[in-house]
């Protein structure tokens, strides 16, 4: 076997002579390499001999790291304005994979045999094949397989080697090992994390474990997660302390009524989250409002994050809100959600949405079909999410994106009180079409600062579209500067500005920007608004809870910018 050395640039500078201006580039070959050689592509002028020395270098390499691994210079030499250098290219190299060379899995992939000794495949491949084949062997129950080539010999003028694979120890997860402050259950947990005891060791599902942990609000990891193998076992060790996530506040008050003499109104707000029921991550929430009267608004949720000892997921929510005397709209919907990769999250769903019209009497002497309407709205769904957020309540850097379409049957329910000839041109029943979209990301300008930039929109599309349809915006979670649900839209594109500066882990000072464009297009028309509103705030936790203060001012068509018109988003959540 002929071989070349392989010099580098600082040992061929010496040999080219001193540097000069407008050198051209000859690349020669032995016989053998002269067509691969004309295939390569090199640059032929360069500005002194030192640039086209670095050319050769390049060229050389790119052989190399393709199908001629014993490619080298010969020898350089400079004539006048021209350099010659005389390379040799040698012969290709060829891997060949016998059956076992590899998982079968992957030599399926490879296509039927091309010969009865086996698969072969270039050299300029073998880089990218090992890497597959090591990392299905890891994923597969095998972490500390190996590969190599082996037995290099010259046939049929070919340069030939073959692959010799070794799996190691076949390898299962052990029994998870949790310590900590945290009260969870580790059959749980193993679930979640997809660490079953029993099943084949996965590099990939370990690698996953941190990001799907930092999911969970109620705990937080004391160290990275860590695996210790031993007796064809891998032993899974996770340190998780406790985080105080329930919740609990509320506030009532007390108000004469003025629509009923003599009897008071109750208003106020009460909010209830309990976190990892009974150690097995169950969330429930309750949060019940009414800041004017006649208008409760009631909301319910459920999730159990590993239905019957599986991945599969279960959200169960209940929406009820009564606007004064002019509708009352209930929304119930079952969903069913399964983990994706690193960060991902594939949900499907169903809901029934009703939603009928209040005061029925008055509407008696309407003589045009009001914007409300009594419908009824069967729907199922798709949503996806992405989550690489580095901490689910505080978090610094990451992104979150959601998007979500629904789909289903709209039915008109004539309203007894009203004249049936106002329903004229009205389908009584019409699909209607729901697609939303939500991203967020979190940038860490400094160890203390942190910039959030928002984006939403949504879009509702049916034949006939009526007020108590529309999307609600406004508020602390949406618009701030407005009142809580102040908006109603058909589509809209909403846009939020928010830094953050930390004064320690949890707490921080804020400045706020959102702008919206939104269209709330109804049976009676449509209309156009561009609200803004900006604000400070601070988010503090203290020992027993979390404070959250937002001053802001908004503008839009129905309010003007201004102090007179200022809001104060002001929360307090007992947490425990």
């Amino acid at each position: 076997m002929r071989w070349r050395p392989f010099f580098c640039v600082l040992f061929l500078i010496p040999f080219v002579g001193l540097a000069q201006t407008n050198i051209t580039l000859h690349l020669v070959a032995e016989e053998e390499g002269r067509p691969v050689l004309r295939k390569s592509r090199y640059e032929r002028r360069h500005s002194d001999s030192a640039a086209a020395a670095r050319e050769v270098v390049r060229v050389v390499e790119t052989l190399r790291r393709g199908e001629y691994p014993l490619a080298a210079v010969d020898r350089l030499v400079r004539q006048n304005d021209s350099l010659l250098a005389w390379l040799y290219v040698g012969r290709p190299l060829e891997i060949r994979l016998g059956g076992q060379s590899a998982p079968e899995e992957i030599l399926r992939s490879l296509g039927p045999k091309r010969e009865e000794t086996g698969w072969r495949v270039p050299h300029s491949a073998w880089a990218t094949l090992s890497e597959r084949i090591l990392s299905y062997a890891e994923n597969h129950g095998y972490p500390f397989a190996r590969v190599q080539l082996d037995s290099v010999r010259l046939a049929d003028n070919r340069l030939r080697a073959d692959v010799i694979y070794r799996s190691g120890p076949y390898t299962v997860f052990d029994t998870l090992v949790l310590s900590g402050s945290a009260k969870i259950k580790s059959r749980f947990l193993a679930t979640y994390l997809n660490l079953p005891p029993g099943q084949p060791f996965s590099q990939a599902k370990w690698e996953q474990a941190s990001r799907l942990l930092a999911r969970l609000p109620y705990l937080k990891l004391g160290r990275p997660p860590t695996v210790r193998f031993g007796e064809d076992k891998a032993g899974v060790h996770l340190v998780a302390n406790a985080r105080k996530t329930n919740q609990l506040d509320g506030i009532i008050g007390f108000l004469p009524n003025q629509a009923v003499p003599n009897r008071l109104l109750v208003t106020g707000e009460v909010k209830l989250r309990l976190s990892n029921l009974f150690g097995t991550g169950k969330t429930f929430g309750f949060h019940w409002q009414q800041v004017r009267s006649a208008s409760p608004w009631l909301q319910l949720a459920y999730e159990q994050p590993t239905l019957l000892r599986t991945r599969l997921q279960l959200k169960l929510t209940f929406d009820l809100l009564k606007q004064d005397t002019a509708f009352l709209n209930v929304n119930r919907r079952l969903g069913l959600g399964y983990p994706l990769g690193n960060a991902g999250q594939a949900t499907a769903f169903a809901g029934v949405k009703s939603s009928r019209l209040g005061s029925l009497p008055s509407y008696r002497d309407e003589n045009a079909l009001p914007e409300l309407a009594d419908v009824r709205y069967a729907s199922y769904g798709l949503g996806y999410e992405w989550n690489t957020l580095d901490d689910h309540l505080h978090p610094r850097r990451g992104i979150l994106l959601r998007l979500e379409s629904e789909a289903g049957n709209k039915k008109v329910i004539r309203n007894p009180f009203l004249d049936p000839r106002l329903y004229e041109g009205i389908a009584p029943t019409a699909r209607q079409l729901s697609l939303r979209a939500h991203a967020q990301r979190y940038v860490a300008l400094s160890k203390r600062s942190v910039l959030l930039a928002g984006f939403g929109a949504a879009k509702l599309i049916s034949r006939s579209l009526f007020r108590n349809d529309l999307y609600r915006l406004g508020g602390l979670n949406s618009l701030r500067g407005f009142n809580e649900n102040f908006f109603y839209a058909s589509q809209y594109a909403l846009g939020t500005l928010e830094y953050r500066l930390f004064t320690d882990e949890t707490s921080y000072l804020l400045l706020c920007f959102d702008g919206a464009w939104l269209t709330a297009q109804t049976v009676r028309g449509h209309a156009r608004d561009t609200p803004f509103g900006a604000g400070a705030g601070v988010n503090f936790r203290t020992g027993t809870g979390a404070f959250n203060l937002i001053y802001a001012m908004g503008r839009s068509k129905e309010q003007k910018f201004g102090l007179n018109f200022s809001k104060i988003h002001f929360g307090y959540a007992s947490l425990f």
